[in-house]
């Protein structure tokens, strides 16, 4: 049995601490709403909603007053999906990096 991810959204709270005028670590905590596929190898498959709790730790660098430049892991738990009698439990890690820019 397995999940494929297709589509996630996820709403998130970040909190940080500026070690610097530069540079801020932070951590972050919310919640994931995905649609999978569920399915047995040769038998077929379904699709599912699958929902669950994010937790992630991340750091942000600014470049000067416009840009900054962050990393961040996620990890998202979605339990055991619906109807595979506790067959299947779904987690989802995600690695980040990207560039901000403030207007």
């Amino acid at each position: 049995m397995n999940a494929d991810i297709k589509n996630a959204a996820t709403i998130f709270a970040r909190a940080g601490y500026a070690m610097n005028d530069n540079f801020m670590a932070y951590g972050l905590l919310g919640y994931t709403w995905a649609k999978g596929t569920v399915g047995v190898p040769g038998l077929g498959s379904e699709s599912r909603d699958l929902s669950g709790g994010t937790i992630g730790l991340g750091a942000e660098y600014k470049l000067n007053s416009n840009w900054s430049t962050y990393g961040e892991y996620t990890y998202t738990d979605f339990g055991t999906v619906k109807d595979t009698d506790g067959l299947l439990k779904t987690t989802l890690g995600q690695a980040k990096l990207g560039i901000n820019y403030r207007f």
